[in-house]
């Protein structure tokens, strides 16, 4: 093959404006920048021409042009190719079967152009540059048909202006060749940034629809932070839909998105016309440095709408769920409240559940207050609430005494034993209430106990109290042994119990000890890769008492109120471990554990 460096400027804008990319600035081309290859080479020095002959190809930076066969004209200024012609810009593709180009005046033509940009398909009988950046396409076609007969846009010419749009006039809409729409002109974007605009529909045909117009469209931009899609289907025998899709987004501040169907709509021929829809969004946002919202909402007007989505999963979906959170969080405050909705589709059942929660905390304890509400609505029996409204929480964390109760002992003393006493307290108060019934009153929602004929309850409420108290004694003897010995105590306050007894209290407690020690045996090895291995031995025995409490059965249990009412228990439990660690020395003579 024959290669040759030559010196000119060959310019190929008006073979990539049908691509939509940016044109090539020809004043930054350098002089030796060019060159070309082929089969063979024909130099005529008289007549000043250059014939490139078969896979004839000239390069120019990232772009390129291949035929059959180029002639390039020095003195004339003209490059002209023959045959089929592929181009390339650098990342789109268009073919032609004749190029003409004045390389002084820099316009050329491009016959029988066809190329593909994004989803769409062009074509045109020829390709000519107007001015810098607009170009005009003769007899030209457009359409998003992979195949390109199904239907198109047709027009006498369009004009091209480079990166803004693409101008028709006038515009004629084919379906199978047939003419089915004409406007006297039409506009179509091609700018590669964001812009509003009517998107291209595509039309067709399909047993269950019959005709059908899909995709009407529009497109429309909201500054720099959002944008949304407007989109409508209109079939011929189920009906019509219209959609709306949205997104937004503010960096570090907002960002969320929503989608909604409107269907008059029937799935078979012989059911009636049914309006329905569905609404979907999600929205999150920063309040301020210390809180966030987030919002999701999930509703369709039936669960049947969602058997005529395009996407799987949608089909499939059982239940729907929408939430609002709202979170406070700021040193060693929080503060949450969620208000949550979840509707089951197959048994149509309503749940809805409300949350507000508190928390304080210090180096010491932790205070949590909250409240709960939760309704379960049934399509055919009474509904069901139930509630924790208030509930309180206090705890002191695990701390030896002194560290407690903020007092120094001094090394040595008599009382440094008290270092490894520990000490720790969990308090509770909960109001639980539970109610049966469509419509209950105030007085039924939040104190007063109602029953049916029957004595089966429609609403009750019970109030309690739990004092939980842990302590704990950890310490070496006779150096070896580790003893650890905890007793724990429980008590309860109750509004009543199941005897209907007013005021009542009861408690538990139990106690526990554990020994343990750790047996250690080492054995070294002369001339092995195995140096030395380690033997721990590890025993330990245990001992628990629990006092019978069966009494204590009487005593409701609810949120989180509870106490012990098992039977007098002692039980004595010995494990022992074996553990055995090796050191073995490794083939460049280090040693590995």
């Amino acid at each position: 093959m024959h290669f040759k460096r030559i010196f000119l400027i060959f310019l190929f804008i008006p073979f990539v404006i049908i691509a939509k990319e940016n044109s090539i600035d020809t004043t930054e081309v350098a002089l030796d920048s060019l060159r070309y290859t082929a089969d063979k080479i024909i130099n005529n020095y008289k007549n000043e021409e250059i014939t490139l002959i078969h896979n004839a190809a000239i390069f120019h930076k990232n772009t390129y042009i291949k035929s059959d066969s180029i002639v390039i004209n020095l003195q004339n200024k003209t490059a002209v190719s023959y045959g089929l012609s592929e181009m390339f810009n650098g990342s789109n593709m268009i073919f032609g079967s004749t190029v003409f180009f004045d390389l002084d005046t820099r316009d050329g033509i491009l016959k029988n152009g066809r190329t593909r940009f994004r989803s769409g398909y062009y074509r045109g009988k020829s390709m000519r540059k107007v001015r810098d950046k607009v170009f005009d396409i003769d007899n030209a076609e457009f359409t998003t048909c992979n195949i390109g007969k199904h239907y198109y846009i047709y027009s006498p010419k369009f004009r091209v202006f480079l990166n803004d749009k693409i101008v028709g006039k006038p515009v004629i809409l084919f379906i199978n060749h047939f003419p089915v729409l004409a406007l006297p002109f039409a506009t179509f974007p091609i700018k590669k940034k964001r812009q509003s605009g009517f998107l291209v529909p595509e039309p067709g045909y399909n047993n269950t629809e019959g005709k059908y117009l899909k995709d009407f469209a529009y497109f429309r931009i909201f500054g720099d932070y959002g944008d949304a899609l407007f989109s409508m289907d209109i079939m011929e025998r189920t009906g019509f839909e219209f959609r709306m899709r949205g997104r937004y987004e503010k960096r570090y501040i907002m960002h969320g998105n929503f989608f909604s169907r409107l269907l008059y709509f029937h799935q078979e021929q012989q059911d009636n016309y049914k309006l329905r829809w569905t609404f979907n969004s999600f929205h999150k946002q920063k309040l301020s440095p210390y809180s966030n919202l987030t919002l999701k909402t999930d509703f369709v007007s039936d669960m049947d709408v969602l058997k005529t989505s395009d996407d799987k999963e949608i089909r499939m979906e059982k239940s729907l769920h929408s939430y609002l959170f709202y979170n406070f969080s700021k040193h060693k405050k929080n503060f949450t409240a969620s208000f949550d909705y979840n509707r089951d589709l197959d048994d149509e059942i309503d749940r809805y559940f409300n949350k507000l929660y508190y928390s304080y905390r210090t180096d010491y304890s932790k205070l949590n207050i909250y409240s709960n509400f939760k309704t379960n609505v049934y399509p055919a029996q009474q509904n069901r609430t139930t509630l924790d409204l208030p509930s309180l929480t206090y705890t002191i964390y695990r701390h030896s005494l002194p560290d407690m109760f903020k007092f120094n002992l001094q090394k040595d003393s008599f009382l440094e034993f008290l270092d490894n006493i520990n000490l720790s307290y969990a308090g509770r108060f909960s109001h639980y209430g539970s109610i049966l019934g469509n419509n209950p009153n105030l007085a039924e929602i939040f104190y007063k106990d109602t029953y049916d004929s029957t004595g089966s309850y429609i609403s009750e409420h019970r109030e309690g109290v739990k004092h939980s108290i842990s302590v704990s004694y950890i310490d070496n003897i006779f150096k070896h042994l580790k003893l650890n010995q905890s007793f724990s105590y429980n008590e309860i306050w109750e509004d009543k119990d199941k005897n209907n007894n007013k005021l009542v209290r009861g408690f538990s407690y139990n106690s526990n000890t554990k020994l343990s020690t750790q047996i250690f045996g080492v054995f070294y090895f002369e001339n092995s890769r195995l140096v030395a291995l380690r033997h721990i031995i590890s025993p330990h025995i245990s001992y628990n008492m629990h006092p019978d409490f069966s009494r204590n059965d009487k005593f409701y249990s609810f949120s989180g109120i509870s106490i012990s009412s098992a039977d007098k228990s002692q039980t004595m439990s010995f494990s022992l471990t074996n553990q055995l660690q090796a050191k073995v020395r490794g083939n460049n003579n280090k040693i590995k554990k």
